[in-house]
C-alpha cells in the first residue's frame, strides 16, 4: 500500500508540474514581442492564424490606422474600451471570401467592422453577456460574417474591445484565423460529422451498459452507464449545442453549466470506481476513505466562488496598491487552481489505489481497470498540452478528449464483462458444491432408509417370532397342566413312573413358565439401562417425508385412501434414522385407522422451530382414548378389526423422548386426529407451506 500511495503522490506531482510548465509558456507567448509587417497578405485559399497578434492599437475610433506596425496589442485584457486596426490585402489574381473564425472559442468583449472603400459594415458582435440571437453566424461558435476581397484589394478592420475583455486563450491559440469560406463550410461540414458519429457511438456504448446492467444486476455497469451518459452530455455541452435550447439567455451563462456537468460526470465515475472494487474483493478501506474523496470534488468548486467573492469585495473595498488589495488579486488568480487540484489529488488517489489494489489481490478485470484508469488520467494532460498549441484548434481537442473516452468506455466495459462473469463463475462453482453436497446428503439418507428398512425388518421377524414362541407357551400350558391333573388320579401308574413323569412335568411347567416370562410385554418394551446420546445432524424433512409416503403408499392405495404430503424446504437438525421410525409409525397408524379420506404430511413452523404433522379423516379420538392409546399394549376401540399389538405409539413416545422430542396428539370424535412430532431445530428460514389441516 506504500507503493500505491507513492505512486499516487508522484502523478499527482508531474500532473501539477506540467500545468505550472504550460502556464509559464503561455505566459512567456504573451510578453514575447514580435515584429509586425504592414499589411497581412493574403493568398485565395490560404488561411492566416494569429488575427490578435497582429492587431495595432488605436488612440481613438477616428485615428487612422498606422501602416509601421507600432502599437502591437500584447497584453490578455484591456482596462477600457480600447480600438485596435488590423489591414489585409489579397495578393492573389482572383477573389475569394474569407471569414474570421475563432475556433470554437466563445469569447466576448468586442466587436469587428469592415472598413471596405466608402463602405462600412459591421461583421461580428460579441458584446458581454451575448446570447444566441445576437450572433450574426448560425450557431453558438464565434464567427463573423463572410467578406470578399478582390484581387490586390486591401481593406481594414477595425475592433473594439470592451473593458475586462480577456484576450489570454485566443492570443495564446493564434486565434482568431483567417479562413477562406469554402474551408470554413469543409471544417463545419467535419465537424457536425464527427460529433453525430462521437453521440451515435456514445448512444450504443450507453444502451450496451444499461442492458448488462439490466440483465446480469451488474452494479458496477449501472454505475458506469450513469457516468457515461453524464459524459455524453459534457461532450454535448463542450460543443456549445446547449446555447439552442436557451437562445435568450446570455452564451457564457449557458456554458457555464458545463463545469456543474462535468462535476456529476466526475463523481460518477468515482462512484463506480468505489462500486467495482466493492465487488472485487469486498470491504477495503479504501470504500471507507471513498466518500471523503468523492465529496472533495463538488466542495472544491464551491471554494472557488466563495475565495472569489472574498477577493472581489477586498478588491473594492481596500486601498488601491495595499496588501489586502494585492491579498485579494492573489486570491482571484489563485483560487481557480483550487478545483482542478482537488479533482487531480482526489481522482488520482481513488483510481490508482484502486486499481494497484485489484492487480495485487489478481481479481477478474483487474488489468482492463488499470489500462482503464492509466488511459484516463493521461488524457487530461494530453488534452492540456493540444489547448495551448496554436496549431490545434478547440474542436480537435474535443474531437481527441471524446475519442479518447469512446476507447476508455470499451476498455472498462471489457472490465466489467470480465468481473461479472467472474463472479457469476465463482457463484456457479458455489452452487455446483452445494449441489453436490446435497446430493452426498440425498445418497446418505437412502442408505439410512435403506438401513431402516431392514432394521424394521429384522424388528417385525423378532416380534413375530416372540409372538409365535409365546402362542406356543400359552398352548403348551394347559395340556400340560392336564397331563399332570390325570397323572395325580391315575392310580394304576407306578410309583416309580409317576416321579419320573411328574418331575418330567415339572421340567417341562419351569421351561415353560420361563418362556412365558421372557415374553411378556413388560420385558419387550423395558427401558435399556443406558442411553447413548442421538448424534443430530441437519437433514431435510422433505426427504422423510417423502419416504413415508413411498412406503405407505400401497397400502392406502389398497384402502382407496389418498396418501399425500406437502412440499417443504425446511432442514432440521436431529437424527435422522429416529426420525424416519417416529413418522413412519404416525403414517402407518394413520393409514391403519383411517376407513375413507386421506392422510396428509407436512411441515409447521414456529419460533424458529418445527414440526411434522400427519393429519388423517379417521373416526378421532375422545381425551380419554388419547390418553389411553399412549399406553404399552392398549388398543383403542377404533382398532378393532386390525392387526397389531398396541405397542407402536408407545414406541414412538419413548422414542422421541431419547432425541429431545415430543409427541403431540390432537383430535375430535369423527373430525380426524393430527399427530405431531414437535420439537425440531429449524436450520432455514423459508416460509411454511402447511396447510391448514383437513
Amino acid at each position: 500500500m506504500d507503493r500505491t500511495w507513492c505512486a499516487t503522490l508522484l502523478y499527482i506531482a508531474i500532473t501539477i508540474a506540467c500545468a505550472l510548465f504550460t502556464a509559464q509558456a503561455s505566459a512567456q507567448s504573451l510578453s514575447t514581442p514580435q515584429a509586425l509587417p504592414e499589411v497581412l497578405d493574403i493568398l485565395p485559399g490560404e488561411t492566416k492564424t494569429g488575427v490578435f497578434d497582429r492587431l495595432i492599437l488605436l488612440s481613438h475610433s477616428e485615428e487612422a490606422c498606422p501602416g509601421d506596425g507600432s502599437g502591437k496589442l500584447d497584453m490578455p485584457w484591456v482596462a477600457s474600451d480600447t480600438w485596435a486596426c488590423l489591414r489585409i490585402r489579397n495578393t492573389g489574381q482572383t477573389p475569394d471570401i474569407w471569414r474570421l473564425d475563432f475556433g470554437g472559442t466563445l469569447g466576448e468583449g468586442y466587436t469587428f467592422w469592415l472598413f471596405q472603400g466608402d463602405r462600412k459594415s459591421q461583421i461580428l458582435s460579441a458584446p458581454f453577456a451575448r446570447t444566441l440571437a445576437q450572433l450574426e453566424t448560425a450557431g453558438p461558435w464565434l464567427a463573423s460574417l463572410p467578406f470578399t476581397l478582390l484581387p490586390d484589394e486591401t481593406v481594414e478592420i477595425r475592433v473594439l474591445l470592451n473593458a475586462g475583455a480577456w484576450f489570454g486563450d485566443v492570443l495564446s491559440s493564434g486565434l482568431p484565423k483567417l479562413v477562406p469560406e469554402q474551408a470554413y463550410d469543409r471544417a463545419l461540414d467535419k465537424r457536425l460529422f464527427l460529433l453525430g458519429a462521437q453521440l451515435a457511438a456514445c448512444v450504443l456504448l450507453i444502451g450496451f451498459f444499461l442492458s448488462f446492467s439490466a440483465l446480469l444486476r451488474s452494479t458496477p455497469a449501472r454505475r458506469y452507464a450513469l457516468y457515461f451518459i453524464a459524459a455524453t452530455v459534457t461532450l454535448i455541452a463542450y460543443y456549445g449545442l446547449f446555447s439552442y435550447l436557451f437562445p435568450s439567455h446570455p452564451v457564457q451563462r449557458v456554458l457555464a453549466a458545463n463545469r456543474f456537468i462535468e462535476i456529476v460526470m466526475i463523481v460518477l465515475h468515482m462512484r463506480f470506481i468505489v462500486s467495482f472494487v466493492r465487488d472485487s474483493i469486498g470491504s477495503h478501506r479504501l470504500l471507507r476513505l471513498s466518500p471523503w474523496l468523492i465529496w472533495a470534488v463538488p466542495l472544491s468548486f464551491g471554494a472557488i466562488f466563495v475565495l472569489q467573492g472574498v477577493s472581489t469585495y477586498l478588491y473594492d473595498h481596500a486601498a488601491p496598491g495595499g496588501v489586502i488589495a494585492a491579498f485579494g488579486d492573489w486570491l482571484w488568480d489563485n483560487g481557480v487552481f483550487i478545483y482542478p487540484v482537488t479533482v487531480i489529488v482526489a481522482w488520482s488517489t481513488l483510481s490508482i489505489w484502486s486499481a494497484a489494489i485489484l492487480l495485487h489481490r489478481n481479481t477478474d478485470g483487474a488489468w482492463f481497470f488499470a489500462a482503464g484508469t492509466v488511459l484516463l488520467l493521461v488524457a487530461p494532460c494530453v488534452q492540456f498540452f493540444l489547448a495551448f498549441n496554436s496549431v490545434v484548434d478547440i474542436f480537435t481537442v474535443i474531437y481527441f478528449a471524446s475519442a479518447l473516452g469512446l476507447v476508455d468506455a470499451i476498455i472498462f466495459a471489457a472490465a466489467i464483462v470480465r468481473l461479472t462473469f467472474g463472479l457469476r463463475a465463482q457463484r456457479d462453482h458455489a452452487l455446483q458444491k452445494a449441489l453436490t453436497a446435497s446430493q452426498e446428503k440425498l445418497h446418505l439418507s437412502q442408505s439410512l432408509l435403506f438401513a431402516r428398512e431392514n432394521l424394521d425388518t429384522a424388528r417385525e421377524l423378532a416380534e413375530q417370532h416372540r409372538t409365535r414362541l409365546a402362542l406356543t407357551g400359552h398352548d403348551l400350558r394347559q395340556p400340560l397342566l392336564s397331563l399332570r391333573l390325570a397323572l395325580d388320579k391315575e392310580n394304576a401308574v407306578s410309583p416309580t413312573l409317576r416321579e419320573s413323569l411328574s418331575t418330567s412335568l415339572s421340567y417341562l411347567k419351569t421351561v415353560l413358565d420361563q418362556i412365558l416370562a421372557d415374553t411378556r410385554p413388560q420385558e419387550t418394551v423395558a427401558a435399556p439401562t443406558t442411553h447413548i446420546a442421538p448424534q443430530s445432524e441437519p437433514i431435510p424433512l422433505q426427504i422423510i417425508m417423502q419416504n413415508a409416503v413411498r412406503m405407505f403408499q400401497g397400502e392406502a392405495s389398497a384402502k382407496h385412501l389418498s396418501l399425500d404430503m406437502v412440499h417443504s424446504s425446511a432442514v432440521a437438525a436431529t437424527e435422522p434414522v429416529a426420525l424416519i421410525r417416529v413418522v413412519s409409525n404416525l403414517v402407518s397408524n394413520a393409514v391403519k385407522y383411517t376407513d375413507n379420506g386421506r392422510v396428509l404430511i407436512g411441515v409447521r413452523r414456529h419460533a424458529g422451530m418445527v414440526a411434522i404433522e400427519v393429519h388423517d379423516t379417521g373416526p378421532g379420538l375422545t381425551k380419554a382414548q388419547i390418553l389411553a392409546i399412549q399406553q404399552s399394549y392398549h388398543r383403542g376401540e377404533a382398532s378393532r378389526g386390525t392387526e397389531g399389538e398396541g405397542i407402536g405409539l408407545a414406541g414412538v413416545q419413548l422414542l422421541a423422548a431419547q432425541n429431545n422430542l415430543s409427541l403431540t396428539i390432537r383430535s375430535r370424535p369423527g373430525a380426524g386426529s393430527c399427530f405431531a412430532i414437535e420439537g425440531l431445530q429449524l436450520m432455514d428460514s423459508q416460509p411454511s407451506t402447511l396447510t391448514p389441516k383437513p
